[in-house]
């Protein structure tokens, strides 16, 4: 069933009003009412949200819900997600999107970044999270992909010589075995917004875990190298002074984002662009110092 056919039964059924407007339907149903002020977070039940993500829109609203306590987060206006008709229903106030961040927002941000990190004593005391594992995602990825046609063999090769290194020089265990937190997951400017006040909040922890405390800064600056017109780079200078900084952990983890978005994007996108992005992404990361081969991916 298309996402979009979801609004059309919400609707006849009386759990979404007339008014709400589709805005995205990627992996979900997004809506929002404007008559509301209520954004509407919509999959089936049975379903999962997200590639590569066991959990279902469950997860992303309880994480929301107890992290929010202690962290500039949207929280949902339910406790628990709506259960009905077979959908699972998650309710947000609608807030202020496509923010315009600057280098004035930089203390802002690296405090969202912090708050939420430090906010993984309430919400694990509340509910099972999971853990950041980017091996075991990668190896899945090199596993489904064995013995099926690839247009572009040497991408799958460099992608299991990065993860090899990595695994040699930087055991992904040992950034994850202290110093960790509440990782937000999917760190970048669409996931920022602000409320009426101007507060910059952030949404969407669909892919929220627990993992190395620098991952998300990591991950965003590969994402800025690769495009994202973001203050980040102010965000992480501040981050050196103020908080417990290891460079090699910070260049280890954009390695290890690479490693994960090349191997998604050989796995899940079209084989007509995802040879030009996993040279994009190889490009980005090495410039960084993230891969330590310091080669492309042969054509």
């Amino acid at each position: 069933m298309e996402f979009r056919q979801y609004k059309t039964d919400l609707v006849r059924e009386g759990l979404m009003p007339e008014d709400s407007q589709v805005v995205s339907t990627n992996n979900k149903l997004v809506a929002i009412s404007p008559e509301q002020g209520v954004v509407y977070r919509v999959s089936k039940a049975a379903g999962s949200n997200l590639r590569d993500d066991p959990h279902d829109l469950g997860y992303s609203h309880r994480v929301s819900w107890y992290a929010a306590q202690e962290a500039p987060v949207v929280s949902p206006l339910d406790r628990e997600p709506l259960t009905a008709k077979g959908y699972v229903i998650s309710r947000y106030p609608l807030m202020i999107g496509d923010v315009h961040l600057s280098e004035n927002n930089a203390d802002e941000i690296f405090t969202m970044t912090q708050r939420i990190s430090s906010s993984l004593s309430t919400v694990s005391d509340n509910m099972m999270l999971r853990s950041l594992n980017i091996p075991e995602y990668v190896g899945s990825r090199i596993e489904d992909l064995e013995g099926k046609k690839i247009s572009h063999p040497g991408d799958l090769d460099y992608i299991r010589r990065e993860l090899t290194a990595l695994q040699h020089s930087f055991p992904f265990s040992e950034l994850t075995k202290d110093d960790t937190g509440l990782i937000h997951g999917d760190f970048k400017i669409e996931n920022i917004v602000s409320d009426a006040k101007g507060n910059l909040r952030a949404i969407d922890l669909d892919a929220a875990a627990v993992g190395p405390r620098l991952y998300d800064l990591s991950s965003w600056r590969l994402r800025q190298e690769l495009g994202d017109k973001t203050p980040v780079e102010s965000v992480i200078e501040i981050a050196r002074k103020k908080e417990k900084w290891n460079d090699d952990y910070y260049k280890a983890l954009i390695g290890w984002k690479a490693v994960s978005s090349m191997s998604f994007t050989l796995r899940y996108e079209d084989e007509q662009t995802s040879h030009r992005k996993i040279n994009e992404i190889a490009r980005a990361a090495i410039k960084l110092g993230g891969l330590l081969h310091h080669t492309e991916p042969e054509v």
